[in-house]
């Protein structure tokens, strides 16, 4: 047996094996082609499309001393081992799915948001549901809001849901997380959808991949540092929640820091502010001043503060054990969509079966 480890491969990079190699072992580490070549009389070679950390084990069995047979290459599909959806992420099938009617007044939406403490509440995900995915997310009422002029806040909150809703992207659970994680980074929304035949849909979010690094189904080398955004967003604290919204969705950001503190306020947070049940009745009586309330006014939080080179796995699962958020160093803010999509993007994060 040949152990082999192939690093940063090229289209047509190659291994050469002498006659007298009965089997290799080939653990691909990037998204490349490899060719396994040998020699003989006469030579012959096998090629594989690999995604990210597939481990591979391909035995050559020698028909006569002197050749090597492409007949007798055997490839064992079941040694590809890709980390599944399903088998990554059982925990999202075992949580609740609450769901939305599309008649639903958009403020029982909002309010619904907060008291299940989620980023999004799907429309009608039924098995017989047509194959469009409806999802309310805070973040999209917010940009839906930004829009409306205030002497139609009234409407907005009395709306069918369905008329803030925004179209989610689908998956199937056999798919790898590859896949996912390519729907992440090109729909830059954050949540998906995750479809099983046997199932009815289920919502997986960015934050709910940062456990894939304590199964070590995630790995990388880089360190948090190395993905922290800077410069750090913030706004002084007697900002209106109306320009600190439209500041935060020109930049893209669902964080703002409050300037002269080190407390962070989330998109999240905001919205559970606008909303809360305690303020609906003033809001009833004078709409225009839905977002009339101060920065300072929203709940804040103190992020926790890691080395600037700590290893991303470790500080991942820290900020998976507090729920999300962010974390602060002194390079800057480092949320999941650095820990997870920064590294994916730059090919240096390494994919593998991790443990079950």
């Amino acid at each position: 047996m040949l152990a082999v480890c192939v690093w940063n491969l090229g289209n047509a990079q190659g291994l050469r094996l002498c006659a007298g190699v009965a089997s290799i072992h080939l653990v691909v580490r990037s998204r490349a082609r490899w060719n396994a070549y040998w020699s003989g009389n006469g030579s012959q070679h096998a090629s594989c499309y690999c995604a990210a950390d597939v481990t591979c084990n391909y035995r050559f069995a020698r028909a006569k001393p002197d050749k090597w047979r492409e007949s007798n290459f055997q490839a064992y599909r079941s040694s590809f081992v890709l980390a599944k959806i399903r088998q990554s992420l059982p925990y999202i099938f075992d949580r609740p799915c609450p769901s939305l009617e599309p008649s639903t007044e958009t403020s029982l939406a909002l309010l619904l948001l907060s008291f299940h403490e989620t980023d999004a509440l799907p429309i009608g995900f039924r098995r017989d549901a047509p194959s469009k995915k409806l999802v309310v997310s805070g973040y999209s009422c917010l940009s839906k809001l930004l829009e409306t002029d205030p002497q139609d806040y009234a409407r907005f909150l009395y709306q069918p849901c369905k008329e803030v809703s925004v179209k989610l992207p689908t998956v199937f659970a056999g798919k790898d997380i590859e896949t996912l994680l390519e729907i992440f980074r090109v729909e830059r929304f954050g949540i998906a959808c995750v479809e099983e035949k046997s199932e009815i849909g289920r919502l997986v979010s960015l934050r709910d991949l940062l456990a894939l690094y304590e199964k070590s189904i995630f790995r990388t080398d880089l360190a948090v540092g190395e993905v922290a955004s800077s410069p750090v967003f913030s706004l002084p604290g007697d900002t209106s929640l109306k320009q600190a919204l439209k500041d935060m969705f020109k930049r893209e950001i669902r964080r703002v820091f409050v300037s002269e503190t080190q407390r962070v306020v989330s998109d999240r947070e905001i919205l559970d502010y606008v909303f809360s049940a305690s303020r609906l009745g003033h809001i009833n009586k004078n709409p225009t001043t839905l977002l009339d309330a101060k920065l300072s006014d929203v709940k804040s939080t103190k992020p926790e503060s890691v080395s600037a080179t700590a290893s991303i796995n470790r500080a991942a699962v820290e900020l998976c054990a507090i729920g999300g958020g962010c974390l602060i160093c002194d390079k800057g803010v480092v949320t999941p969509w650095n820990m997870i999509i920064k590294p994916w993007s730059e090919k240096k994060l390494t994919i593998s079966a991790g443990q079950f």
